[in-house]
């Protein structure tokens, strides 16, 4: 059987990876998010400039 010192270290451990498996996935989220975030921001410019170029054709009929 394992020591009672050798499960605490165990348990430490899992926890420390608990901890980084936790950062690593809201890092991801967020870069998810950010990328989400961009393309509708792109989105929205293409959407404004083809507004702006249909009153441009408008005028000119």
């Amino acid at each position: 059987m394992m020591k009672r010192e050798e499960l605490l270290q165990c348990k430490m451990k899992i926890k420390a990876l608990e901890q980084i498996l936790e950062k690593d996935y809201n890092s991801i989220n967020l870069y998810k998010y950010r990328q989400a975030n961009d393309r509708f921001n792109n989105l929205k410019s293409t959407i404004f400039d083809l507004k702006l170029l249909e009153l441009r054709i408008n005028r000119k009929f």
